[in-house]
């Protein structure tokens, strides 16, 4: 029984300990502890400062001291930051759209120090402030409109309804505060501050994927055609195109470089879709440069299998029976842009197939004025026309549309040899 009694009470002091060790440690301040316990580096460098100090290595000793104070500093400020994008993501999601809206107007009204350019640490801080609050309020809209969209195809509702209009325009003059604001280089200063030219990349990135969610709207569409002063394609292509430039003159940064290649096809997909079915917005694209902006894009990353997808379905969409379009991409150099992009990404299939379907375009003899199918052959023909067309035949011969275009480029640039045929594969076979 006492045996019993001992166990029990070693057992409860063991528990009391434990629990007491536990309270000291979450009373710790985590820039001082670790999660696993173990003291931190701010905090171990201030006891190496300190030591160094008190046997006379007082130089040493201060900088280490200030080393560790500075990293604790810049820790506690990203925790801060982190909590802040937290808070300010839960706050948009619940407001309705009209006063994401609303807040986003209001910041563009008072924010005068969103450039990031300033050395100020107030206006640092309003400019943090303010790339929270847009990519808030930004993805915020784009969760809105999912769900609407969710909702209508639930209710197998294809007619037309003005509250779908309103929430598409809302998204439209949302993306354009964001343009408005971060626009990089606006001032024709290039700013060397890694930090804050990747924030302008995301703000700029969400801005063209809301944007690209409501470019088929035609009320989208007749904001960019009638009200350029407002809504002209000039200011996004900017965007894109100034943030390639901007990264020219920046050290290779790995996480920029990730969120400026996924800046880049998100522009290719918003030009596309803007283009889509539509000559007059694909026209007022081209003349706003934006076939140039999308040249930009995949010559920069020419390895990138998504950007190289969507840089050649938005050529393919902004040329295709469009005779001025295609005249400006030949100018452009498109048919060597295109057959070098299939040869770096030659396992894509969705590369190939964009890639094929505009050469299959711009070298078939439609009569049409300005365009000199020879001597776009001939061109084609230098750049390796027919090897690049093999290649992606023997990789995806099962693929139709391929190999139906690929055996017609063949045929009509008098090609000689072998001609791949369509192999399908056994399942498509036995349907």
């Amino acid at each position: 029984m006492s045996r019993r009694r001992r166990t029990h009470n070693t057992t409860s002091s063991s528990s009391s300990r434990a629990g007491s060790n536990n309270r000291v440690e979450e009373e710790l301040p985590p820039v001082l502890v670790n999660e696993d316990g173990s003291i931190s580096f701010p905090f171990a460098s201030l006891l190496v400062g300190i030591l160094l100090t008190a046997s006379g290595r007082w130089l040493w000793g201060i900088a280490i001291a200030v080393t560790g104070l500075t990293f604790a500093a810049c820790h506690s400020a990203m925790d801060q930051m982190i909590d802040e994008e937290d808070k300010q993501s839960i706050r948009y999601n619940i407001l309705s759209a009209e006063n994401v809206l609303q807040e986003l107007v209001s910041l563009e009204v008072s924010s005068s120090t969103c450039s990031g350019s300033s050395s100020s640490d107030d206006d640092s801080r309003e400019w943090q402030k303010c790339r929270i609050h847009c990519i808030a309020g930004l993805e915020a809209l784009a969760k809105k409109y999912g769900q609407q969209q969710l909702k209508k195809n639930k209710d197998n509702s294809n007619s037309d309804n003005h509250d779908d209009d309103e929430l598409d325009l809302m998204c439209q003059q949302a993306a354009y505060i964001a343009y408005r604001l971060f626009s990089p280089n606006s001032n024709g200063v290039v700013t060397t501050d890694h930090n804050n030219n990747h924030h302008d990349d995301q703000v700029i990135a969400a801005a063209l994927s809301l944007h690209a969610l409501v470019a088929k709207n035609p009320m989208v569409r007749e904001r960019h055609l009638l009200q350029a002063d407002v809504y002209g394609l000039d200011l996004p292509i900017h965007c894109i195109r100034q943030s390639l430039k901007q990264q020219a003159h920046l050290e290779t940064n790995p996480d920029r470089e990730h969120q400026l290649a996924e800046l880049q096809r998100k522009g290719c997909l918003l030009l596309g879709a803007l283009g889509d079915g539509n000559a007059d917005m694909a026209t007022l694209i081209v003349q706003e440069d934006g076939l140039e902006a999308v040249f930009d894009s995949v010559h920069w990353y020419r390895y990138h299998e998504d950007v190289a997808n969507w840089a050649l379905w938005a050529i393919f969409i902004l040329s295709y029976e469009h005779a001025p379009n295609k005249v400006r991409t030949i100018e452009l150099g498109g048919v060597s842009l295109i057959l070098q992009t299939m040869k770096h990404v030659p396992d894509s299939l969705e590369v190939a197939r964009h890639g094929v379907a505009i050469l299959f375009d711009l070298l078939r003899d439609n009569n049409e004025e300005h365009l000199d199918v020879w001597s776009i052959r001939k061109v084609a023909l230098a750049g390796g026309l027919h090897s690049v067309m093999l290649e992606a035949m023997a990789r995806f011969s099962n693929t139709i549309d391929i190999m139906m275009m690929g055996q017609e480029i063949l045929a009509g640039t008098d090609y000689r040899g072998q001609v791949p045929a369509y192999m399908p594969h056994s399942q498509d076979v036995a349907t």
